[in-house]
């Protein structure tokens, strides 16, 4: 039980020396971003948005504000943040987020109906 809280704590102190890593610029930039690009990169959706760093901030903080270094993605439906921002598990990023995207979109839109389905 003790372990268990100990780890907690460690995991909510990292997190908020991450946020307070964030400049201060960083809500105006990802609003600005999110406003003009406002649907998922990859299925189109266009509710549940977050602004993925293609380059991870933790990796690369020198990239945080770069408009270069964001894509759209949805975090329901596909979740496509976790899917594939970061195949799948948020300890790891994907470097082809990008490409992969493009490429999943085209699936997307060139879905044919089902059997039965018009």
């Amino acid at each position: 039980m003790i372990k268990r809280l100990s780890l907690l704590l460690i995991a909510v102190l990292l997190i908020a020396v991450i946020a307070d890593a964030r400049s201060s610029q960083w809500s105006r930039v990802r609003n600005a971003y999110i406003a003009e690009h406002n649907e998922c990169a990859a299925c189109g959706r266009t509710s549940d948005l977050q602004i993925h760093h293609i380059r991870p901030f933790n990796k690369f903080p020198e990239l945080e504000l770069d408009t270069g270094n964001l894509i759209t993605l949805c975090v329901s439906g596909c979740n496509c943040h976790l899917s594939i921002g970061h195949g799948g598990n948020f300890k790891y990023y994907n470097e082809n987020v990008v490409e992969d995207c493009k490429y999943f979109r085209r699936l997307v839109e060139n879905r044919l109906p089902n059997r039965g389905e018009q």
